[in-house]
């Protein structure tokens, strides 16, 4: 069944989206990390976990402005 969960800096599986994030997107779309969370504490910002039971399946990362809606995902 898959379930989501927040992401924080103190996510439990904080690695495992670290390493998906840098392997996932080339160095040049890379924004810092610390930057990424510093956005996601934003109310229009969610940074999501998704799983597979308890396995990680990858994450995303919306950003709502007004009824526009801009997705990165990685799974």
């Amino acid at each position: 069944m898959l379930r989501t969960e927040p992401i924080t800096k103190k996510f439990k599986d904080f690695q495992a989206v670290k390493d998906l994030y840098t392997s996932a997107f080339p160095k040049v779309e890379q924004a810092p990390l610390w930057f990424v969370f510093w956005r996601a504490k934003n109310a229009y910002i969610d940074f999501t976990a998704y799983y597979d039971g308890d396995i990680f399946a990858g994450f995303t990362y919306i950003i709502t402005h007004e009824d526009i809606h801009q997705e990165y995902m990685q799974v």
